[in-house]
């Protein structure tokens, strides 16, 4: 990578991330914390892979000062979908799965899975859902909504 003064206008790159004062660079974002457009990032160096892109507050990077770099997202590109995976606690009742469903199907995300588990002790469920979205809105928009539904009680992302 050849290492370019503050004026020099980026290119865009094929991951939407950029080092800045680096031309290029490979990047890619890492599975266990699933940035997404909008998110706080870092980049943890990899030996093989370039640039591992993080979520600042990702644990597997927790101890890992010496590898870091600062990245930044570069402007949003409407046709790029990023990973989001959450997991919902909820009071368990019937219909608890559509009503869900139907939160999420009317945020305009894509669904890709979902999977629940019902605690018959303490009549929780847990919801995980994987899903694909643009940014940080509009995951926001998703959480904002799926606490409305009755018995929700948290709404949290899930780091792998």
């Amino acid at each position: 990578s050849r290492v370019l003064n503050k004026e020099t206008v980026h290119r865009v790159s094929k991951s939407g991330l950029v080092v800045p004062g680096v031309e290029s660079m490979k990047m890619s974002l890492a599975h266990c914390c699933l940035p997404i457009y909008g998110d706080e990032i870092i980049g943890y160096i990899t030996r093989n892979e370039g640039v591992k892109v993080h979520r600042v507050d990702c644990p597997n990077i927790r101890n890992e000062k010496t590898k870091l770099i600062h990245v930044m997202w570069e402007d949003a590109d409407v046709d790029r979908m990023y990973d989001c995976d959450l997991s919902i606690i909820c009071n368990d009742r019937p219909h608890l799965l559509t009503d869900i469903v139907n939160t999420i199907s009317q945020c305009k995300v894509q669904l890709d899975s979902i999977n629940v588990t019902v605690n018959h002790e303490t009549l929780t469920s847990t919801v995980k859902v994987s899903m694909r979205l643009k940014n940080l809105e509009q995951m926001n928009n998703v959480f904002a909504n799926i606490r409305k539904v009755e018995s929700v009680l948290s709404v949290d992302r899930t780091t792998h």
